[in-house]
């Protein structure tokens, strides 16, 4: 089973000792950091911020903003939708799904995030963004789910190279360009199955300005694609913007990697495919 870390609980322990006057260093980690450093220092570490500390966190932080997300999570459900939404994906998959999910304020440095460290799946989902669409967090958290329910398959795990016995940085490390294009189109277009009917660029986090760009420029986008699975190319680039050319937005691959998958699924059932190894979905639907 997922096991959630609710910690907004904490959150607004937090913010109850800001409105007393106490000092914000103290107060995070006193009722935030501190209770939940077990999965909080896993995250924090990645995006280097134990190493710098958390005193910049209070130059981003709005106070207001933060009782008003606060407000907007309480609408959602939370954790109960969160609880839905995993019920749901076993129904689809047909099987348990184990690993942890925590629900957390990140202060602005992630929406969705799966974790694989040493055979274990963790998916922080960062309730701070973004400060609108509520419906956001049903298809992220479908999403993220899909990640989990492939990473966690010794048989995906093996066809690039890795295992359940790699820490998260050796992992990331043998993860193919292949591998990162076809998970990401399968979980855009898992959270689609999961929550049909939404605008087609909400599977990838897009506006529709960006979307469009993307509509009218996909022999460029797949020109890059292809030349990044012939060099397996570190995917990071395609998570900032003008990397295709000036004006094109970030995370390109996602909407490649979508469009991929809506051709491999009139052959295969979306479990079949989640269970397939990308070389073969790239090798067959990719020309």
């Amino acid at each position: 089973m997922i096991k959630i870390h609710n910690l907004i609980p904490d959150f607004i322990r937090f913010i109850e000792a800001l409105e007393k006057g106490e000092d914000f260093d103290y107060a995070f980690k006193k009722y935030y950091f501190s209770p939940n450093q077990k999965v909080l220092k896993p995250f924090y570490g990645d995006v280097k911020k134990i190493e710098k500390g958390f005193s910049d966190f209070e130059k981003e932080f709005n106070l207001k903003k933060a009782k008003q997300r606060l407000e907007k999570i309480k609408e959602w459900g939370c954790p109960e939708q969160a609880e839905k939404i995993i019920k749901k994906a076993e129904k689809f998959y047909q099987k348990k799904l184990t690993g942890e999910m925590v629900l957390f304020f990140s202060f602005s440095f992630v929406d969705g995030y799966t974790r694989f460290n040493k055979g274990k799946n963790t998916i922080y989902i960062g309730m701070d963004l973004p400060e609108t669409e509520e419906d956001y967090y049903n298809i992220l958290i479908s999403h993220e789910l899909n990640h989990l329910t492939r990473d966690s398959q010794e048989k995906i795990l093996k066809s690039f190279g890795a295992s359940k016995k790699l820490s998260h940085k050796a992992y990331l490390k043998k993860m193919t360009f292949a591998e990162h294009l076809v998970n990401e189109g399968l979980a855009s277009y898992f959270s689609s199955r999961m929550f049909p009917n939404r605008k087609p660029w909400q599977y990838v986090y897009y506006s529709k300005r960006q979307y469009d760009w993307c509509q009218k420029n996909q022999l460029k986008i797949e020109k890059k694609i292809k030349q990044s699975l012939r060099a397996n190319s570190d995917w990071g680039g395609f998570y900032q913007e003008n990397f295709i050319e000036k004006g094109s937005p970030e995370m390109t691959q996602y909407f490649f990697g979508i469009n991929l998958i809506k051709k491999a699924v009139k052959k295969y059932h979306l479990q079949k495919l989640t269970s397939m190894p990308a070389e073969k979905i790239v090798s067959e639907f990719i020309k």
